[in-house]
């Protein structure tokens, strides 16, 4: 990438590096670590052309807002509540002027 100035990276974290997920320590932190090494290659990368972003996903399953227990229908008014409360979480802890926008069709 370097010989010929041009190239695009894509890291993979995730939330449970975000925003800590309880047991998860070693994953969690490599994940995180991932975060760091985005950055520094980003600028490693700016004066040749190479792009470096990383994405941290969060998947919504339709049950995420009832229990094996209860099951029953998917209550996807309290899955998009848990998935707003995410959403919100990684806003508070990200620079916003980092994060682009995203509008729902």
């Amino acid at each position: 990438m370097r010989e010929q100035r041009y190239g695009r990276i894509l890291n993979t974290c995730s939330a449970a590096g975000i925003l800590g997920a309880q047991g998860m320590s070693n994953y969690g932190a490599a994940k995180t670590g991932l975060i760091g090494f985005t950055r520094v290659l980003a600028a490693e990368g700016a004066g040749r052309n190479i792009k470096v972003n990383a994405i941290a996903p969060i998947r919504l399953h339709a049950d995420a807002g009832h229990s094996v227990d209860g099951a029953g229908r998917p209550d996807y008014a309290a899955a998009f509540a848990v998935l707003n409360d995410l959403v919100g979480q990684y806003l508070q802890k990200l620079e916003l002027a980092l994060v682009a926008a995203w509008w729902p069709s």
